[in-house]
């Protein structure tokens, strides 16, 4: 596993519609840049991992739990193991994403019907 990376070399992979993600996984923690375009839309869900989401650009809608905001560059949203959450983004932004890797093969994302 290589010690160094760009974000320029590394495959996006589009994960929703408008949605795109770079990924780098090491032993114990995951970071994603994800490109979130506008009308990007995740619904209400909850998992296992704790996620951090750091704004670097534009903005992204946030409800985790009952809290709501628009976080914009420079923001950071933190996401406790097993709370609702959800996004959405009218104009587009891009964060980065960190989630502690053995955390994400425990329990698979639920999505409430």
């Amino acid at each position: 596993m290589p010690s160094f990376y760009s974000w320029d070399q590394i495959e996006s992979v589009e994960v929703i519609p408008h949605a795109f993600r770079k990924t780098i996984e090491g032993k114990q923690l995951k970071i994603g840049r994800v490109y979130y375009g506008p009308g990007s839309d995740t619904p209400e869900h909850k998992h296992f991992a704790e996620q951090i989401f750091i704004m670097i650009d534009g903005e992204v809608w946030f409800k985790v739990e009952d809290e709501e905001v628009v976080a914009k560059a420079g923001d950071v949203v933190v996401v406790p193991s097993n709370v609702p959450h959800a996004c959405h983004s009218d104009s587009g932004g891009t964060y980065i994403v960190i989630v502690a890797r053995q955390s994400v093969h425990m329990e698979p994302r639920s999505v409430p019907s």
